[in-house]
């Protein structure tokens, strides 16, 4: 019998269909301002670094009344 062996999701190749193409990137569930900056920043950085994958930023949670202003 054939032993299975996990490949990391790194490892896999980019044409590969079971690859995911697109990642959510989340700051925390009580969004303010920092954690939602950081989730633009951090996707950008993915994406420039992978560009295979896309790479969104979203929010958890509503927004506090001192993000929503800004």
């Amino acid at each position: 019998m054939p032993t299975m062996r996990a490949v990391p999701f790194a490892a896999r190749n980019p044409g590969d269909p079971a690859r995911v193409s697109t990642i959510y990137v989340t700051g925390h569930r009580n969004p303010d301002m920092a954690s939602i900056a950081a989730a633009i920043g951090y996707a950008e950085l993915k994406q420039r670094l992978n560009p295979d994958d896309t790479y969104v930023p979203v929010r958890l949670g509503v927004v506090n009344t001192q993000t929503d202003w800004a």
